[in-house]
């Protein structure tokens, strides 16, 4: 199919136009069942101009993703809506987060968005995080696992008596190859951000409380491995440090359940093998002394 070749023409400008968009979609590794698919290729091929090809290629790819969308919504969390969310719905927020959202985290499997629509005095209370289309993450959860894992977490640690707890999980949305969690935002920053200059710690934060948190997290973690839960990536950006202006209860938080477990009797709990090899990961505690260390340096050089 070639489009006519006269500037002049809107109707060769749509077929230009058409074709253009066409030639991105097929080249995209996300819709290669419009070609390795032969009846979707043959339909595609046979149709009389681009523009009518277009429009068959981004029908079927609404086809395709509207019978994959998946909705999973966390436990019901107390002040915040949790309406239906539909296919269109979610597809519509996906490109308004990817294209106007504000990244405020990347990673080698996800990337962290806010909504600037959501946004109230400058802060938003949830943030989304999508996979990435990196092939096969080894070693690592899915998606929607993950806010398995989270949603684990976060139950056991929300009553129980720590300083240190879990951001509060909403709900799972995937069509196609697109896969997100939503969940609460932090009034935090990484440990790994505050000690590059990103935040600082607040005043009314001492030497007491910074031992508290970390003294805390180690507790926290205690508990959570008497109810088969392990975290197994907790290193300094995954450790978040309250920047709140007045003091509160709750000094930080765990993040990022893409490679955490529930331990199985017997097995070690820290290594995982499947038909594609064995997995080594962190040991839990083994970052929470240079954390302490880290933490009341930065504070005593704040001071």
């Amino acid at each position: 199919m070639k489009p006519e070749n006269s500037a002049s023409n809107p109707e060769a400008e749509k077929e230009r136009k058409a074709a253009r968009e066409l030639d991105e979609i097929l080249s995209n590794p996300e819709y290669q069942f419009l070609t390795s698919v032969p009846m979707n290729r043959e339909v595609i091929e046979d149709a009389a101009t681009a523009v009518e090809a277009l429009s068959i290629a981004l029908r079927k790819i609404e086809e395709r993703e509207q019978r994959t969308f998946v909705m999973k919504a966390a436990e019901e969390i107390e002040g915040v809506e949790q309406g239906e969310i539909s296919y269109r719905g979610f597809k519509r927020m996906f490109n308004e987060l990817t294209t106007k959202g504000k990244s405020i985290g990347e990673g080698g499997d996800a990337d962290v968005y806010v909504s600037e629509a959501e946004m109230k005095n400058g802060i938003t209370p949830i943030c989304y995080k999508f996979s990435k289309m990196v092939g096969k993450n080894l070693g690592r959860n899915t998606l929607e696992r993950e806010l398995d894992l989270h949603i684990a977490f976060y139950k056991k640690l929300k009553s129980f008596d720590s300083s240190v707890k879990v951001p509060s999980p909403y709900y799972y949305c995937e069509f196609g190859n697109h896969k997100m969690i939503a969940m609460e935002r932090l009034p935090a920053r990484s440990v790994d951000d505050l000690l590059r200059g990103f935040g600082s710690i607040p005043q009314w934060v001492d030497e007491a409380a910074i031992n508290r948190f970390c003294d805390d997290l180690r507790k926290s973690l205690d508990y959570c491995h008497q109810q088969g839960l392990y975290h197994r990536d907790l290193h300094f950006g995954n450790l978040m440090f309250t920047q709140s202006n007045t003091p509160t209860e709750v000094l930080g938080y765990i993040i990022d359940f893409g490679v955490s477990s529930f331990g199985v009797e017997g097995l070690e709990p820290y290594k995982s093998t499947d038909s594609r090899g064995t997995f080594t990961y962190a040991d839990d505690y083994g970052r929470i002394e240079e954390v302490r260390s880290s933490l009341l340096r930065l504070k005593a050089k704040e001071i």
